[in-house]
């Protein structure tokens, strides 16, 4: 019910009328209208842009899909596919699983000349010292 009016004074037909034609506060708006902003990535791939792809497959992270490759060269799901394929091929990238159509891959080790390598695999005296 509404309020009560105060003693004396009284409601005429038309501002009844008015209050039950109005609406309280409309219709319930579920949804607040945010949209995402729309993504605007390249479906052709230029030169320079393949070359710092294939030069720096390790920048993309520890863990290469075509969602990352995506994500951080602007690139549709496609062309990412294409060029995550050619850095296999070149073996610049190690696949570590597939689930359907799902790829992961990781960047494979670069290749350390044979100097650093025999000073990794033979530890020194002192680094043995500091060790005990």
């Amino acid at each position: 019910m509404g309020k009560v009016p105060a003693t004396g004074q009284k409601k005429t037909k038309a501002a009844i009328a008015k209050a039950a034609q109005a609406k309280k506060g409309g219709k319930k708006k579920w949804s607040k209208g945010r949209t995402k902003d729309k993504v605007d990535n390249a479906t052709f791939l230029e030169a320079k842009t393949a070359e710092n792809m294939m030069s720096q497959p390790h920048k993309v992270g520890a863990l290469i899909s075509v969602a990352t490759v995506s994500e951080k060269w602007h690139v549709n799901g496609s062309v990412a596919r294409r060029m995550i394929r050619s850095m296999h091929e070149k073996q610049l990238v190690k696949k570590i699983a597939q689930q359907g159509t799902q790829w992961i891959y990781a960047p494979a080790a670069e290749k350390k000349p044979a100097a650093e390598q025999a000073k990794v695999a033979a530890p020194t005296k002192k680094a043995a010292a500091a060790k005990k």
